[in-house]
């Protein structure tokens, strides 16, 4: 008898675990797919074979050069140590292109990778969409596509020209 039990309480176990594990998580609201996708495509276009460097964010934010380009060299060493992150703050931290970085450089190697992007981009177009949705809902004007498309938000966040 107290086998029988053991193998029910098992067989029940194994179930449950199917069970749960086949249960997605929600959905992605409408639209996020297509901001993801418009976002995509802006990286692409604005970084070196899926990479991309300070040099490619400031001219992707509309600057000539990084915003540590002027930066003398000494500096330029020191400037990746933590103890400097204050100052870089202090020194760039109303340029977008560093705002960029700083938010997706996640290994701090000074470029953002596709994947870094991506997780970002998707954490993004989440928010962007839901935001699009309640509008929707609350029945308030907008701008004719729902606010802000998701490349008008990361730019607002970054403080884009």
């Amino acid at each position: 008898m107290l086998l029988k039990r053991l193998f029910v309480g098992i067989v029940v176990a194994g179930f449950l675990t199917v069970l749960l594990a086949n249960v997605s998580p929600a959905a992605d609201p409408p639209g996020t797919q297509q901001i993801i996708d418009n976002l995509k495509k802006w990286f692409k276009d604005h970084s070196k074979d899926g990479v991309m460097g300070k040099t490619e964010a400031a001219k992707a934010f509309g600057y000539t050069k990084p915003y540590d380009a002027a930066a003398k060299k000494d500096d330029k060493e020191d400037s990746t140590k933590d103890s400097k992150k204050e100052d870089k703050d202090k020194l760039y931290g109303a340029r977008p292109d560093y705002q960029f970085m700083k938010k997706l450089d996640k290994n701090g190697d000074e470029q953002v990778d596709q994947k870094e992007f991506d997780a970002w981009a998707h954490e993004l177009a989440v928010k962007v969409a839901k935001e699009e949705e309640a509008l929707k809902k609350s029945g308030k004007k907008t701008n004719g596509r729902g606010g802000m498309s998701g490349l008008q938000h990361m730019t607002h966040s970054f403080g884009g020209r």
